[in-house]
């Protein structure tokens, strides 16, 4: 993310199982559960307890199944135009 590297953060960006470059990993067992999953996967190898987790659009649905997995290390959750 260009604009917010020089500022300090890490930041992670992800694509979901079955979506973009991932949609060859579509399946019928592919939904919600398997979104929620795919974040600590993507973020479990980022240090410090302090994440502050951005959804946009589906992914305003996913925040609060990520925050229960993951509630030690988030700071907050930002919903951006998000379906909640």
């Amino acid at each position: 993310m260009p604009l917010l590297d020089p500022a300090g953060p890490d930041v992670v960006t992800l694509t979901f199982t079955g979506c973009g470059t991932r949609a060859d990993l579509m399946s019928p067992e592919v939904g919600l559960d398997i979104h929620v999953a795919d974040v600590p996967a993507a973020t479990d190898d980022t240090d410090g307890d302090d994440l502050v987790l951005v959804g946009h659009c589906h992914s305003g649905m996913l925040l609060p199944g990520v925050a229960d997995a993951r509630a030690q290390r988030l700071r907050s959750g930002v919903f951006v135009d998000a379906t909640t």
